[in-house]
C-alpha cells in the first residue's frame, strides 16, 4: 500500500481511503494554507468515495440505504460538496454536506455523508439498528 504526501511531505491518506490525522498533522499544516483537520479526525480528499444518506424529503432511496458519493470539494474535515448517484445512476450535486466522522452521532433531520465502514473499520449497522460483529 503506498502513502500520498502533500508538497509538506504530511501523509496524507493511501490509495485505499483517508488516513486518520493526529494532532501533530495541525502543527505541519500551520501556514500552508491547507484544510485542517482536529485530532483523530478522517482527512476527506476529493475523488474519495463516501456514502450520502439522503433526508426522506430528498425522496432518493429506501430508508437505511446509503447512496453512492464522491467528494468533489473538501470545506473542512466535517463538510464537504459531492457528487451523488441515486438508484438509477443519475448524477445529483449536493454541496454542504455534514461529513460523520467515525464515532459521531449520525445528525437527525438532516442528510449528511459518511465514510464507509469498510474504510473507518466500525461495525456496519443492520436493519434492526444493532451493529454486527464483521465488517
Amino acid at each position: 500500500m503506498s502513502k500520498h504526501h502533500n508538497a509538506g511531505g504530511a501523509q496524507t491518506g493511501s490509495q485505499h481511503g483517508p488516513a486518520a490525522t493526529t494532532g501533530n498533522d495541525e502543527a505541519a499544516k500551520a501556514g500552508s494554507g491547507e484544510v485542517s483537520f482536529g485530532p483523530r479526525e478522517m482527512a476527506p480528499q476529493v475523488s474519495y468515495p463516501l456514502w450520502y444518506r439522503p433526508h426522506v424529503s430528498e425522496n432518493l432511496a429506501g430508508p437505511g440505504q446509503p447512496l453512492a458519493a464522491i467528494v468533489t470539494y473538501v470545506k473542512n474535515s466535517r463538510m464537504v460538496h459531492l457528487v451523488v448517484f441515486d438508484p438509477r445512476g443519475v448524477a445529483r450535486p449536493r454541496v454542504d454536506v455534514i461529513l460523520r466522522q467515525p464515532g459521531d452521532e449520525a445528525p437527525e433531520g438532516q442528510p449528511y455523508a459518511e465514510f464507509p465502514h469498510f474504510v473507518t473499520g466500525e461495525p456496519q449497522p443492520t436493519e434492526a439498528g444493532n451493529t454486527s460483529a464483521t465488517v
